[in-house]
């Protein structure tokens, strides 16, 4: 049971961190929606500048994959360097030929945020400057 108890407080530890960053998020969106029909139904005209004024970014399309691309490669290089330094720390494993590779494990598993994330970059570089997903629609 002891052994298995870090792994798990790890993926629980991140699972909280993405749970939090999305409710953080959502909040943030209610709030601004909130605001925004607040002002529409007192009358005012709501402008360009004023939803720029209430804080909401108008990230293109081209830069949101491309920085999400970046974060996905670089967990899955953090996953490569974990079972690398798992593998130098614990000395049995080393030695022992029937252990299995916690280095190759954890490549593995970091492949997938790392084959995401360079799909993401591509994407993101093969898009036209200006060009995001409603233009996209748009034209299909």
């Amino acid at each position: 049971m002891e052994d298995v108890l870090p792994p798990v407080i790890m993926c629980l530890m991140i699972l909280g961190i993405v749970i939090a960053v999305q409710t953080a998020g959502t909040i943030r969106r209610e709030n601004v929606l909130k605001t925004v029909r607040q002002a529409i139904q007192s009358g005012q005209t709501v402008t360009p500048s004023f939803v720029r004024a209430l804080g909401v970014q108008s990230d293109t399309s081209k830069r949101k994959d491309l920085k999400a691309g970046s974060i996905l490669i670089a967990i899955a290089l953090a996953m490569v360097f974990f079972g690398y330094a798992m593998t130098l720390s614990i000395p049995e494993m080393a030695m022992d030929e029937d252990a299995p590779n916690l280095m190759m494990i954890f490549a593995g598993i970091g492949s997938f945020p790392g084959l995401i994330g360079l799909v993401l970059i591509l994407f993101g570089l093969t898009r036209k400057d200006g060009e995001t997903d409603q233009n996209l629609n748009d034209n299909a």
